[in-house]
Formats: structure tokens, sequence, C-alpha cells
């Protein structure tokens, strides 16, 4: 993890730790991602398991491990990571889209603002109910996991 002190606060960072990681992935070199997760999603390979479970674990891991202080990838990481005791081709594409994300984004990190220390959070699980009657269209099966979560975070500096 790298800190640096800018004008504006602290600055948490792990593009060593990324770069490693795209390295141990063999996409040290890769195509560019400009998102986390695809726009539009293939099915191509659902239903064919991923040959190395062990090598798919320790990728996921490792980026459970950078989302800490990269909120972008977070909820894409968490999506391929619900797939992670049963991988397949598809599960395993969707992870190389993070990690080709990753390599555009390398600099990216957390800032955290000066301010009192104190950490604020909330959770809530939408009703069917209440998004049928707002009028929106909604997904069954995304409405099931559906979770939203927001954390602020300040730091006296």
């Amino acid at each position: 993890m790298e800190v640096s002190r800018t004008g504006s606060g602290l600055f948490l960072n792990q593009s060593k730790y990324a770069r490693d990681l795209l390295q141990k992935a063999g996409l040290k070199k890769c195509t560019i991602q400009p998102t986390p997760m695809a726009v539009s999603s293939s099915t191509n390979g659902a239903n064919t398991s991923f040959a190395d479970i062990t090598h798919f674990c320790s990728l996921i891991r490792a980026l459970q491990y950078l989302a800490i202080t990269r909120t972008d990838i977070q909820f894409a990481v968490n999506r391929v990571a619900q797939r992670m005791h049963q991988p397949s081709e598809h599960d395993y594409h969707c992870l190389k889209c993070i990690l080709r994300y990753i390599f555009v984004t390398l600099g990216c990190g957390l800032l955290i603002r000066p301010g009192d220390l104190e950490l604020r959070g909330f959770s809530i699980k939408c009703d069917a109910n209440v998004i049928e009657n707002s009028g929106d269209l909604y997904d069954e099966e995304i409405n099931d996991s559906l979770r939203i979560l927001c954390v602020a975070y300040s730091l006296d500096l």
C-alpha cells in the first residue's frame, strides 16, 4: 500500500501491487477496457467449467485486496467472486475484463480528506414492491441480490 500526502489529504494507492497482479495474470501488456464490467454481456462459455480453479481463486483474492483502495472495481470484483468456487470460462472472461480495466487505471486510489475520524455507512435491501411501484424496469435476479452500501471516510490530518 502506498500512501502519499497531497494538498487535499492522504492518497492511498496500490499501483505496484496492481502491476504485480497483472504480471501474475499474464496481462502485463493487454488491450484496454474502459469499464470494469462489459456493457453487454455474452454468455459464451457460461456452461464450460474453467480448468484452473486455483488460479481463478488466487486472482479473485488479489482483486479483493486491491478493491480496498479501488472503489471503482468493488462491484465488479464482488460479482465475479460470487462464482469463485465453480467458475466458468465466462467468469474468467469477466475477471480478465476487470484486469484490463486496472491496466489503464493504475494510478487510481482512495483519497482520504481532512476532517473528523468518523465512519458512516448504511445498507438497504430493495423491496420488489417499492421498485415495481416506482415505475422503473428491474431484473428480478438483480433485485434479489441488490445491496447498496455507502461509506464516507474522513480523517483528521
